[in-house]
This record gives structure tokens, C-alpha cells and sequence, in this order.
């Protein structure tokens, strides 16, 4: 019986745009409370990027909130789905910049790679190395599988994007 509810509410999650817009708003929490914990917990402090990710999910998680409140003032739930989906992929997008400053293919923000190198007075210096960031965007302060916290970031928004297509996709269908 366990068994059966399960399986019908998961069906209702991938197959509706309700359920999508319900699991968008779990991810988003989940996704902002592993950050918390990471930073609270494991003593992991965010770059100024991995705020920017933040943003991301708490904007996708918000406007699945809403979508699930639309159908109320005539709003369609696929229209919200779309939207939520595109959030993800901008969150998506974000951490891959990240990624990409982590692995030096290109530079990130002066406000958290700068390395006060270009000093050319011991003043200068001294003001680069008092201004510095605590947190570096370049380097990966954890990982797993392989991947890094922005890797993962990425990860999960495609993941959070792709079933909202294919939401879209089953409900676009079913409504004919």
C-alpha cells in the first residue's frame, strides 16, 4: 500500500505541472539548506559566486511558490513551469561560470580572485593583502564524486530543468 502511494505521487510529480512546481520548491530548499549546513555546519564560507547561486535557487524556489499559487488569479501552471525551468538553467548557468573560475579557464570577479600581484608599491601591497577576500572563487574548497559544490550546482539545476521540459512536454500532450 506504502509501495503504491509512493509510486502515484511520483507519477504526480513528473507528470503534472503542480507536482513540478511542488519538487522545484523541495529542491530549492534542499539545495539552500545543503548550503547552510555546508557553511554553518562544515565551516565552508560562500565566494561571492556561490551567493550568486544562491540567488538562483532561492529565485527558482520563489517562483515555483508562486506557480503553484497562479492557477488562483488565471494563470496557467505550464506558463510557471516554463518559467521555473528557465530559472533553473540561469542557476545552471551560474554555476557554471563558477566552475569555469575554478578551473582557470576563465578569470572570475576581481572581488574574489584578486591576488594583489600587480602591486607595485609595498602601500599597494599592503592594501591588496588588507582588502583581499576572505574566500577565493578559484579554488574548491570541497568535493564530491569528483565534482565541486558548483559542479553539483550545475548538476542539479539541468537536472530541475530537464524535468520541467519534460513536464511540459507530458502536459502539452495530455491537454490535446
Amino acid at each position: 500500500m506504502r509501495i503504491e502511494r509512493a509510486v502515484a505521487a511520483l507519477r504526480w510529480v513528473m507528470s503534472t505541472p503542480p507536482g513540478y512546481l511542488a519538487l522545484a520548491i523541495v529542491a530549492a530548499v534542499v539545495a539552500l539548506g545543503s548550503a547552510l549546513v555546508m557553511q554553518y555546519g562544515f565551516g565552508l564560507p560562500p565566494c561571492d559566486l556561490c551567493i550568486e547561486q544562491r540567488w538562483g535557487f532561492a529565485g527558482a524556489g520563489a517562483l515555483a511558490a508562486v506557480g503553484l499559487l497562479a492557477h488562483r488569479v488565471g494563470i496557467a501552471h505550464r506558463a510557471m513551469v516554463a518559467i521555473v525551468g528557465v530559472a533553473f538553467l540561469v542557476t545552471a548557468g551560474l554555476g557554471f561560470r563558477h566552475v569555469g573560475v575554478e578551473q582557470q579557464w576563465w578569470p572570475g570577479p576581481d572581488t574574489c580572485t584578486a591576488t594583489g600581484a600587480d602591486a607595485a608599491t609595498t602601500d599597494e601591497l599592503l592594501d591588496a593583502i588588507m582588502n583581499a577576500p576572505l574566500v577565493r572563487c578559484d579554488e574548491i574548497p570541497a568535493s564530491l564524486l569528483g565534482l565541486s559544490i558548483a559542479g553539483w550546482v550545475v548538476v542539479s539545476a539541468l537536472a530541475m530543468a530537464a524535468l520541467g521540459a519534460a513536464v511540459l512536454a507530458r502536459s502539452r500532450g495530455a491537454a490535446r
